[in-house]
This record gives structure tokens, C-alpha cells and sequence, in this order.
């Protein structure tokens, strides 16, 4: 999976521990302590990403999980024949297929939020980041 850059400030005495950690071959290098790191802390929030991808979803038909979430064309037209409206809520990745339209996601999502990244179309990610969910 393709990683974004982040960028912290750390004070020198903390840096250098992490050096250190990495001049003794327990991590590869700065980076993979890094990563370690925030994937140990994530893991105790378990409990609050369950929360928000199960909050109660009033009547909608809900797209949530966590992770790398697709909506294709096909869900769309499955969508639209039960007439209710879309309720998205992930965290990660909500990936949109190309063959679905700006009008495809106006007829069907009723609101949206995604914690993470949204890959689709310009005007497609404009409509979905204007449907918050909170």
C-alpha cells in the first residue's frame, strides 16, 4: 500500500534514543521506528475506530469498515433499488470506481465521512466531503 508523508518535531534527547535503537539494528531505520510506533498506539484504540463504524445508521443503508473500501457501479445500481440513501463511514481508504458518475452519488449517498483518503473523480470526492456525517 502506497504510505503519505508525515512530519514531526521530537526534542534531541528523544531523536537520539531512537538512533540509537536504530544503531543497534532494532528497527531499520528512523522511519521504521516511527511506524512501529504509531501502529502500537492505534492498536489501543481499537475500541473508538469500532465505535464510529458501528454507530446506529437511522434507516440507511451503511458502507463502513476500516481499511480499503471500494463502491462500484454495480453497488450503485443495487443501491438505488432499495430506495434508501447511502450512509459511508470508513476509516482508510473509500476508492470509487470510474463508471460511477457524479449524479450516480448525488441519487444515492445520504451523507459520508471518511477518516483517510477518498479516491475518485474531482467533482465525486467535492460531493462526498459536502455530505459530512457527524
Amino acid at each position: 500500500m502506497k504510505t503519505e508523508k508525515i512530519s514531526i518535531n521530537l526534542n534531541p534527547v528523544e531523536l537520539g534514543q531512537i538512533d540509537y535503537l536504530v544503531s543497534r539494528g532494532l528497527f531499520d531505520s528512523r522511519s521504521d521506528f516511527m511506524r512501529n510506533a504509531a501502529r502500537k498506539s492505534l492498536e489501543g484504540y481499537s475500541s473508538e475506530f469500532t465505535h464510529f463504524i458501528q454507530q446506529e445508521d437511522n434507516g440507511k443503508q451503511t458502507l463502513s469498515g476500516v481499511g480499503i473500501i471500494n463502491l462500484s457501479k454495480g453497488d450503485i445500481i443495487r443501491l438505488q433499488s432499495t430506495g434508501k440513501k447511502l450512509r459511508i463511514r470508513i476509516i482508510g481508504i473509500l476508492a470509487i470506481g470510474t463508471s460511477v458518475t457524479a449524479d450516480d452519488v448525488r441519487n444515492v449517498v445520504g451523507c459520508c465521512k471518511v477518516h483517510g483518503k477518498i479516491v475518485a473523480d474531482v467533482e465525486i470526492k467535492k460531493i462526498l466531503n459536502a455530505l459530512t456525517d457527524e
